[in-house]
């Protein structure tokens, strides 16, 4: 937002017509929406979902006695790691979106180490581990 809140300003100076204001001000805010992602509701749900828990985690940590609450700090750190796994996952399910590019340029800033994409694995192999296999049928080779 900074970047481009700079660049309406500088562009602001320019303007010397009511018209051009208003085309100026209507390109900034199509810039910041559509790299902001607020039409995407799987996006946005999960990132409030995560500032929610941080919220919370903040509380518990200015708490007179933040150590009584340890057990519930590891809930918090757990909800917190399942969830960056599922806005991960929604930010690779959006990619066809009008953000795409918005979207592809968040991932690779995210998971420049593939942090992100190890955890998503992990999450999805222990899925696997986790749901019942069902056998092949028998073969019947008639005896």
């Amino acid at each position: 937002i900074d970047a481009h809140w700079y660049r309406f300003r500088a562009a602001l100076k320019d303007c010397d017509q009511f018209d051009q204001v208003k085309a100026t001000h209507d390109a900034f805010l199509l810039a910041v929406v559509q790299q902001s992602f607020v039409r995407v509701k799987s996006i946005i749900g999960a990132l409030e979902y995560t500032v929610q828990l941080c919220q919370t985690f903040a509380r518990i940590a200015q708490a007179a006695d933040p150590l009584k609450n340890v057990r519930h700090v590891f809930e918090i750190k757990d909800k917190f790691d399942r969830q960056t796994v599922i806005l991960f996952q929604v930010l690779q399910s959006v990619r066809g979106h009008q953000s795409a590019p918005f979207v592809q340029q968040l991932l690779l800033r995210r998971d420049f180490n593939q942090h992100f994409s190890k955890r998503v694995q992990q999450a999805r192999d222990t899925a696997n581990v986790a749901r019942p296999r069902t056998p092949p049928p028998a073969l019947d080779i008639g005896a």
